[in-house]
């Protein structure tokens, strides 16, 4: 886990940005390092002769502290994945990444007090899932709430507290049971093994970490919420619209987000055990449920469509080479379908009656 908590600190440092695109004739570093960023990957990190914290290639230098309050100083990165700057002596936080945040909240992170950072306080998304240049989207705190802006314009406020709340009420959601803040208010996380992004969308999503299956899962988020859409639907990030019943589905009522029923039932197996009518759709970019069951003795695609085709119970599948095997019964919730080419994609078989 703390290779995983590293690299979300790495999203939230401000050196985070130091090599992910190259600027061709650069040799100068500009203030705005998230959107100038080093033009080599052969960086190094340390502290220069003033006690300062420094990224540097063989041109220049980039100053991530302006401390000067000491030149005798230590870095030191901390279990909670702060990484701090401070007098070995007194033993005096010069400087810490918590109150430099770029589109990541960590569970120990404390909320943050306006007036000890002196300025506004805000998150800024990612150009893109790969550029770590500041997008179009900020998270704000603004009179007592959460809202998220593009550019001026509010696009979504957290009138319900789904990621914060001004005191520490832990008990008003089984998904949280962990409270981390101080100064003006708690985030809400569900383990230590999550964290709070605002995406390259706009989205501000709550997510937890799976040593199963090595990635993130998102439990909450500002559009496509745990349950958001009913059952064999799928909530679209992307699109205008959240709710979607899945193909071969219609609504049980008059909004789709109250869930799906099929419009021809499964086939399942003839007197043979063996399926004859039932077949799978294909879905691309998807992010599925994590309550899918692994079969560890499905060591490949083929055998996993086949588990999944005999199996009356079972409504849809999914391989992957790092895990294997995954599959789901009865009523499915909590798809969600993500942009084109989003690198956290993943394909999904539902299965249809043909």
């Amino acid at each position: 886990m703390r290779r995983n908590r590293f690299a979300s600190l790495l999203s939230l440092l401000v050196f985070v940005f130091l090599a992910f695109q190259a600027i061709d004739g650069a040799d100068t570093i500009e203030q705005a390092n998230r959107e100038y960023p080093f033009p080599t990957q052969f960086l190094n990190l340390s502290i220069n002769g003033d006690g300062k914290l420094v990224i540097s290639d063989d041109k220049s230098d980039y100053n991530v502290t302006d401390t000067t309050t000491s030149r005798n100083t230590e870095a030191l990165l901390l279990d909670s994945g702060n990484l701090v700057l401070r007098d070995p002596s007194s033993l005096e936080v010069l400087w810490e990444s918590f109150d430099d945040t770029t589109n990541t909240i960590l569970p120990e992170m404390p909320f943050p007090d306006v007036d000890k950072l002196g300025h506004k306080w805000s998150l800024v998304s990612w150009r893109t899932s790969k550029d770590p240049a500041p997008g179009s989207f900020s998270l704000e705190l603004e009179h007592g709430s959460l809202s998220i802006k593009q550019g001026s314009k509010t696009y979504w406020t957290d009138t319900q507290n789904l990621f914060w709340s001004p005191s520490p009420v832990s008990n008003r959601s089984p998904k949280f049971h962990n409270t981390s803040g101080v100064g003006n208010g708690y985030w809400e996380f569900p383990n230590t093994s999550a964290q709070i992004v605002l995406d390259a969308l706009g989205q501000l999503k709550l997510q937890s970490w799976s040593e199963d299956d090595q990635r993130w899962h998102t439990s909450v988020s500002s559009k496509c919420s745990y349950h958001r859409c009913g059952v064999f639907s799928i909530c679209s990030i992307p699109g205008e619209k959240a709710c979607h019943c899945l193909e071969g589905f219609r609504p049980i009522g008059n909004r789709e987000s109250e869930g799906c029923v099929r419009k021809t039932k499964l086939q399942c197996s003839n007197e043979e055990g063996h399926v004859d009518n039932d077949r799978f759709l294909l879905m691309l970019y998807v992010d599925y449920p994590s309550d899918g069951h692994v079969l560890k003795l499905v060591t490949n695609a083929a055998d996993c469509k086949s588990e999944c085709l005999d199996n009356c119970s079972c409504i849809a599948y999914a391989y992957e080479s790092n895990l294997g095997c995954l599959v789901w019964y009865e009523d499915l919730f909590d798809l969600k379908q993500l942009p084109q080419n989003d690198i956290d994609g993943k394909s999904f078989y539902l299965k249809l009656a043909s």
